[in-house]
């Protein structure tokens, strides 16, 4: 038979032990979680809502696209947004390894954006250009009522479908070390606009 003396430390040990123990469930339970941080970005058609994969346009004809973005990161960002305009010979950018696509912007929107904060724009654009024998050469691009200048050529898929051109959103963010812009890998793409 234990002693009382015995018995004192037996329960003494039992006691240290579930403190411990509760103390790291309460550690590893209590301790927030990383989340990884993203930019959720989208695009809306003219009536505020997803947009079909494909857009059928006419030469010179005025369009509205909604563009937007949120910032879940866990602090205010300086962001830009590189317009692209491309056919569909060009490539869209790559997220795997984080590679813009190479054509040259058209135009960029630069803001900050605040922790939790969204940032939307109406994106009105009109394709200017001509058709030329099996392709289209579009001349130029109205946007938000600026013009650029683009002449980017599509040729034809099929006979009998028009002729296709996608613009691409890329999220760049500012790197306060190196004081310039990275392209995060994110973007987003209106719908294929096909000209008939």
């Amino acid at each position: 038979m234990k002693t009382f003396s015995e018995n004192v430390i037996v329960l003494d040990a039992i006691f240290v032990s579930a403190v411990i123990i509760s103390s790291i469930f309460t550690y590893v339970f209590m301790m927030p979680r990383y989340v990884q941080p993203i930019f959720p970005m989208w695009i809306l058609n003219e009536y505020n809502q997803a947009p079909e994969s494909q857009m059928i346009i006419s030469n010179n004809e005025s369009r509205l696209l909604y563009v937007g973005i949120e910032n879940k990161m866990r602090r205010a960002e300086y962001c830009e947004i590189l317009v692209k305009f491309r056919n569909l010979t060009l490539p869209i950018p790559s997220t795997a390894n984080s590679t813009p696509a190479p054509m040259a912007p058209i135009l960029n929107y630069s803001f900050f954006l605040a922790r939790d904060g969204e940032w939307k724009t109406t994106f009105e654009f009109r394709i200017i250009g001509e058709e030329q024998k099996d392709s289209f050469l579009t001349h130029s691009l109205e946007v938000n009522g600026q013009m650029y200048e683009t002449n980017l050529r599509s040729s034809r898929r099929q006979k009998s479908e028009g002729y296709y051109y996608q613009f691409i959103f890329e999220l760049w963010l500012f790197n306060e070390t190196s004081k310039e812009f990275y392209f995060s890998g994110v973007w987003v793409s209106s719908p294929f606009l096909q000209i008939s």
